[in-house]
């Protein structure tokens, strides 16, 4: 019969079966290498969502520029920023053509200037806009991004029409806040008793 060093560290003394040194020792093991793993991610992305906002239009805004209605906070380059709730995004500047959609995301940076990208060409449906979509700027944290999606028969205009206008769909996205560190979901170490 083969043992593991974990049953053979657990039964070598006394004590040690006590105090299963085999199992605290391979747990120990455990979350070194997670807390390891998880500093190279943090260490190479270094830019993330700690508290998601709300993406939402309101009519504080006349319905034209979202804001987040929730506070929120990111990591930006070795910087928190956090903004408080009601804080108005930038504008958004394009044309929807009729029976079209595009999509619009709102970044922020470093020294908490909120920017939006360039809308997305027209597109088919929401699907298609959101393949469309841009990746992050460096050094700047994606917050969300919206599709409107124009069902009426005349163009939309970013800025100048509302965006909970008759037959428009507006779909607003948050950028979920980051996951769950390896380090903290690994099993405890149990203290000694």
């Amino acid at each position: 019969m083969t043992r593991s060093i974990v049953d053979m560290l657990n039964r070598c003394l006394p004590v040690a079966s006590y105090a299963k040194l085999g199992t605290l020792l391979a747990n120990l093991v455990a979350q070194v290498n997670a807390l390891q793993a998880d500093m190279a991610r943090l260490y190479l992305i270094n830019q993330f969502v700690l508290i998601a906002p709300t993406l939402a239009c309101t009519a504080t805004t006349g319905h034209k520029v979202p804001k987040s209605t929730a506070a929120f906070a990111v990591w930006v380059g070795s910087t928190l920023q956090s903004c408080a709730a009601n804080t108005d995004l930038s504008a958004m500047v394009g044309v929807v053509a009729a029976g079209k959609c595009a999509l619009w995301a709102w970044y922020i940076d470093a020294t908490g200037t909120i920017t939006t990208s360039a809308k997305t060409a027209d597109a088919a449906d929401a699907a298609a806009a959101l393949a469309l979509k841009p990746s992050a700027p460096a050094s700047k944290v994606e917050l969300g991004y919206v599709t409107v999606a124009n069902g009426s028969v005349a163009a939309w205009t970013a800025g100048t029409d509302a965006l909970d206008a008759a037959s428009i769909t507006t779909t607003y996205h948050d950028n979920a806040s980051i996951t769950a560190m390896a380090s903290m979901t690994a099993a405890p170490i149990a203290p000694l008793a």
